[in-house]
C-alpha cells in the first residue's frame, strides 16, 4: 500500500519511506508523532537508520503532501499520515499542551476571514493555532492575558 502510494506521488519507495509511513499509519486515532518517536519505533525494522533520516524522510513527505505536520510554536513537531477525508486543525494550549481538533468549517471560516481581509490565500490544511485554553488561564492568566476579541 505505501509504495504505491509513494509512486503515485512521483517518489521512489525507499526502505526509509516506507517504514514511516507505515508506522504514521498504524498510530491509533489521529496522534501524531514526534520525529523522536518515529526513530525511536523504527530502529526494529530498519537497525542502521538515523535520525537525521527521519528528519529529513519526514520533511519530503510533508512536501509531496503524504503527511500533516503539527507545529505547536515550541519546540516539539508532530507528524501525521494526511488523510484527506478528516481535514482538520488543532488548537494547541501552550500551557497544558493539549487542545481540541478544528473542524473543516472552522477552518473555512477562518481562511475565508483572512481572505476577505488581508488578501491573503490561508493554508489551512492542519493548520496548528497555539494559545491558552481556558483551564490553563484561570491559573497562569497574567503570563498569557486574554486577547481582545
Amino acid at each position: 500500500m505505501m509504495p504505491a502510494l509513494l509512486r503515485q506521488k512521483g517518489l521512489r519507495a525507499t526502505p526509509q519511506r516506507t517504514v514511516i509511513l507505515e508506522l504514521l499509519h498504524e498510530v491509533e486515532g489521529h496522534h501524531h508523532l514526534t520525529a523522536q518517536e518515529l526513530f525511536q519505533k523504527a530502529q526494529d525494522r530498519l537497525p542502521g537508520l538515523n535520525l537525521g533520516t527521519i528528519y529529513r524522510t519526514l520533511e519530503g513527505l510533508f512536501e509531496a503532501g503524504l503527511v500533516d505536520r503539527m507545529d505547536s510554536g515550541q519546540d516539539t513537531v508532530r507528524y501525521s499520515l494526511r488523510d484527506p477525508a478528516h481535514l482538520h486543525g488543532h488548537l494547541h494550549c501552550r500551557v497544558c499542551q493539549q487542545g481540541p481538533e478544528i473542524g473543516p468549517e472552522e477552518l473555512a471560516l477562518i481562511a475565508r476571514l483572512i481572505q476577505e481581509r488581508y488578501a491573503f490565500a490561508l493554508d489551512v490544511n492542519h493548520l496548528t493555532l497555539a494559545g491558552v485554553c481556558l483551564e490553563c488561564s484561570q491559573v497562569v492568566r497574567p503570563a498569557f492575558p486574554a486577547a481582545p476579541l
